[in-house]
């Protein structure tokens, strides 16, 4: 049975009939991707220790100044007020837990070359937990998962590593928004299921003071599990749609069907492109019912070749060959990186895939963005916008629109085949642009 648990006066912790004090419990957050860091934030709102764990020490020193290690700027203003009002941050992740009674996990999950999911860091995570954890207290798995990890592995660390019986500590999870951002978290609506009353009790009203949205409850961790993961799955089916339809329907503008659908129904479509992260959804579910997943086996392979295909459709636009004397190297400009949070790791994620096959064609590809926080492995192609302004590329693939991108000089672009993969942002640009998807990209140029 599912029950709605409201907290329509915004009272949280402090308001109503709470079993929690929210000057007595101790809350830690394990992993400070954009996932963790809002929770750290939003939680150091209504408890008055909250502790924010991760080993990477680069998040975490930019939180003990004071000063937030992200260019978000609505969670960057939140976390310095977080830190005012006494948030701390730690790499000594058993420390975290020992200070702690409810243990919020948010470290990134997501799938490895071979196909199977990456739950490394989890399973790192929760046995740093089990170390310090105590009786009475409850770990909340937020991040995303295969069903059945949390009453599978999460559990059986725990009991292995704690020395505990499965009895004497509550486990839960909490389904977030399939965009874990600060803005989604505060005002979305949240899934939230127990391994007992207590359990689900503690997590669904800490979870009622973080968000204005409904928190909803459900009995089986498994189907708190299933939510995240179809809702990613059916945006991840819904994009590959519009994808396959982009590259097979040139008579078809794909990005004004999928925002015409949007308008008209409570589902919105994604249009062309590629977002950035994996897909998991579908990843998850396929692993946790290997055998008996036909529908999404497809949905996983379009997704995840679709980078490629996008550098198909840009060399074939420009009728590319490899560079020769005579020939000079080919320069493709990638504006904007999708930055959803994933566990992707460099070499998994879209943009990764999109720069690494531009490579084997023998292009020179470059990537600009003044906000993501690019991999490591994207540096040798990286340059600022100063420098994105003054170059003479051959194409002009836009995949995230950013505001700063108003202030480049689209007419310099004249020359440049110029492909918009993230909707109508560029509608307004100096300069010719093709539509991923819109029936004028393939035709050739005049």
């Amino acid at each position: 049975m599912i029950e709605p648990l409201r907290d329509p006066d915004g009272s949280g912790l402090a308001g109503g009939d709470r079993t929690l004090d929210p000057t007595e419990i101790g809350v830690a957050v394990y992993g400070l991707g954009r996932t963790g860091l809002a929770l750290s934030a939003l939680s150091a709102r209504v408890v008055s220790a909250v502790t924010a764990a991760d080993t990477d020490g680069t998040p975490v020193a930019a939180i003990q100044h004071g000063t937030s290690p992200v260019s978000d700027p609505l969670l960057s203003e939140c976390l310095v007020e977080a830190a005012d009002r006494g948030l701390r941050a730690t790499t000594d992740l058993p420390e975290a837990a020992a200070e702690s009674t409810v243990h919020l996990v948010a470290v990134t999950t997501g799938l490895r070359e071979d196909d199977v999911p990456d739950l490394s860091r989890l399973r790192a995570t929760v046995r740093d937990i089990a170390t310090e954890i105590s009786p009475g207290d409850v770990v909340v798995l937020t991040t995303p998962v295969p069903p059945g990890t949390t009453e599978g592995i999460v559990e059986s660390t725990l009991v292995e590593q704690s020395g505990l019986s499965a009895d004497e500590f509550g486990l839960a999870v909490c389904a977030l928004p399939a965009d874990p951002s600060l803005r989604s978290i505060r005002t979305g609506d949240l899934v939230v299921a127990g391994t007992d009353r207590r359990a689900s009790s503690v997590a669904a009203e800490l979870c009622s003071s973080l968000t204005t949205g409904t928190v909803s409850t459900t009995p089986q961790l498994t189907t708190a599990e299933c939510v995240g993961a179809v809702e990613r799955t059916a945006t991840e089916m819904l994009r590959s749609l519009s994808n396959e339809l982009a590259v097979s329907a040139p008579d078809v503008d794909v990005p004004a069907v999928a925002e015409l659908v949007s308008m008209r129904s409570d589902l919105p479509v994604p249009g062309p492109g590629v977002d950035g992260q994996e897909p998991i959804g579908a990843g998850f579910l396929r692993d946790a019912f290997v055998g008996r997943t036909p529908l999404l086996d497809s949905v996983y392979e379009s997704s995840r070749g679709f980078p490629s295909l996008i550098a198909e459709t840009v060399l074939d636009t420009l009728d590319h060959h490899p560079p020769t004397e005579g020939n000079t190297e080919t320069t493709i400009l990638v504006l904007g990186v999708p930055s959803e949070e994933g566990g992707s790791s460099a070499e998994t994620m879209p943009v990764s895939v999109l720069i690494r096959e531009l490579t084997r064609a023998e292009t020179r590809p470059l990537v600009c963005d003044p906000v993501a926080d690019l991999p490591r492995s994207l540096t040798p192609h990286t340059v600022s916008i100063q420098s994105a302004t003054g170059l003479d590329p051959d194409a002009v693939v836009v995949l995230s629109f950013r505001l700063a991108f108003e202030d480049i000089d689209w007419s310099a672009y004249d020359d440049a085949v110029v492909i918009d993969c993230c909707g109508s942002e560029l509608d307004d640009v100096d300069t010719d642009v093709r539509r991923l998807g819109a029936s004028d990209l393939l035709t050739n140029r005049e």
